[in-house]
């Protein structure tokens, strides 16, 4: 018989377990522990029916030894290790007992198969699905694909040097467009096509080995441009590894289709993924130089602000971390639970433990089988949610552009935040499904006020009292045996460019900042 474990990631690491499993039934360590398991069962039984007299206790300890070990334990299946995050990739592990077996192939068939019914409702392709993708998978292509940027150093300086030596003497000088045009273009590069590049000004365009060449601005634009596509299609490869590792190059063409699909549904772009690509990199590296011609900055209010950055980030770090490693702990405890049968096999050879035992242990997998289902609940309804707030981001610019891009990278992270703070409470969920969601609610609610109020007390004790600390960094400061006492000074002292050092006699030498050494044996 073959049985499926299904599983959301980590495919080879539950393969590895469950033939280290397998072999370890097959040990006289285990062979050993079950018999030592079982006269503790016998000798148990004998001494309640000694006090009892009664031959159920008896009848109930033949039962527990010939059943558990015949039906449990020497009965075995073959399970067939299913990856999801890996379509057509399977593992085969032999001669797993039914007391694992079992229970993992049931309730991870009832897992898979909520959580599929769940996807094929709350979502329309397999580029959303959590159990294909993973939690919000469209919305992280969209915040890697805007962290684009220009990896080489000589097409850093190349743009650098047309956006000072061409583009603001278009904007500035000769008024061919404006800075708000630019930054409502949803394709910079169509935008840059329609404008007569300047046949006067120039650059110096970086040949390699060495070699410059000058190169008037119209005639560098092509050159830029083509330079720029080049880049873009490296950085598309990038993001294939960063998010799929060594499988890359196999999922590369899939990963180009759903970043397309992404900013297609997000902001009704069709545009291609290295055209997405490039536009990014293009915004990123125009607000890298505009940034750097106004460097101003606003004051903000200390107690609201401080709050706010605090419970922003505090919320970010919780969400990121629970995003990433909730799933993979799922799965490690699913595989966990399942490894330690070898343990339950031995309590439940004892007739006082046989029931109980074995309830719990199903009843784990149960509630464990529950949490990938409200995971896809989760990614459907914020996958609505961000969409239709992402299309009113665009809004009248149909698109991603420079004028909108910090509204819905802020839009994309709080989603994540949020997206992650709400699998916290998954575990929690999914124990009040069947006992009523009033207990959690007010669990989760105390949870969450509780840290809001914590970041609150502080900004605004710290604006209460006047104690503003902004950018204190100390490192390696160590004071020892320091004690100050009835001290008042109230001169100015002020040093510069000097150095002191104290001799053991005493004596002062003094390194002054033009060379000059003084002595000062007064002290």
């Amino acid at each position: 018989m073959i049985l499926e474990y299904y599983t959301y990631t980590s495919g080879e690491v539950v393969n590895k377990a469950f033939n280290a499993l397998a072999t370890f039934f097959r040990t006289n360590t285990f062979g050993d522990y079950l018999q030592m398991c079982m006269m503790l069962g016998l000798i148990t039984s004998l001494f309640i029916f000694m006090l009892s007299r009664n031959p159920k206790d008896l009848i109930k300890w033949m039962v527990v030894f010939f059943a558990v070990p015949l039906f449990l334990i020497n009965m075995k299946a073959d399970m067939l290790i299913i990856d999801k995050t890996q379509p057509g990739k399977a593992y085969k592990v032999d001669n797993v007992p039914y007391l694992v077996a079992v229970p993992t192939y049931f309730f991870s068939s009832i897992m898979v198969g909520m959580a599929e019914g769940v996807e094929g409702i709350f979502t329309t392709s397999d580029d959303e699905r959590y159990g294909r993708t993973g939690m919000l998978f469209g919305s992280e292509l969209y915040q890697l694909s805007r962290q684009s940027r220009i990896n080489e150093l000589a097409l850093q300086k190349l743009w650098r040097d047309y956006f000072h030596n061409c583009m603001i003497g278009d904007v500035r000088i000769n008024g061919k467009y404006t800075w708000d045009e630019l930054f409502t273009a949803p394709d910079i590069f169509a935008f840059l096509d329609g404008v007569r590049q300047s046949p006067l000004r120039a650059l110096y365009l970086d040949e390699g080995g060495g070699r410059s060449t000058y190169k008037r601005c119209e005639e560098a634009y092509p050159i830029i441009k083509q330079r720029f596509d080049d880049a873009a299609n490296k950085n598309m490869s990038l993001l294939a590894h960063q998010l799929l590792g060594k499988d890359a190059d196999r999922y590369k063409p899939q990963v180009v289709q759903s970043l397309t699909r992404s900013y297609d549904k997000f902001f009704r772009m069709s545009t291609s993924a290295s055209s997405t690509i490039k536009q990014n990199m293009l915004m990123n590296e125009l607000r890298y130089n505009l940034d750097s011609l106004d460097p101003t900055q606003a004051a903000l209010n200390y107690a609201y602000t401080t709050n706010k950055l605090q419970t922003t980030s505090m919320w970010a770090s919780l969400g990121l971390m629970a995003r990433e490693y909730l799933p993979m702990l799922h799965t490690m405890m699913f595989m966990l639970f399942a490894c330690l049968g070898f343990f339950v096999a031995g309590a439940a050879v004892i007739p006082g433990l046989t029931m109980m035992v074995l309830k719990n242990y199903f009843g784990t997998f149960a509630f464990l089988a529950t949490w990938p289902a409200l995971f896809a609940i989760i990614n459907g309804f914020q996958l609505w949610g961000l969409e239709s707030l992402s299309t009113d981001v665009s809004g009248k610019f149909g698109g991603l552009v420079l004028s909108n891009a910090n509204a819905a990278d802020e839009l994309h992270s709080r989603f994540a935040w949020i997206t992650g703070i709400l699998m916290i409470g998954v575990p929690m969920i999914a124990k009040g499904i069947l006992k009523g969601g009033q207990e959690v609610m007010s669990s989760m609610n105390y949870q969450l006020s509780s840290m809001i109020n914590s970041t609150n007390a502080r900004a605004s004790a710290a604006a209460s009292t006047g104690n503003l600390d902004f950018g204190s960094m100390q490192i390696d400061n160590h004071s020892m045996n320091n004690t100050h006492a009835n001290k008042f000074d109230t001169n100015t002292l002020a040093n510069q460019g000097h150095s002191y050092t104290q001799n053991p006699d005493g004596s002062v030498t003094t390194q002054h900042g033009d060379g000059r050494t003084t002595y000062d044996s007064s002290q």
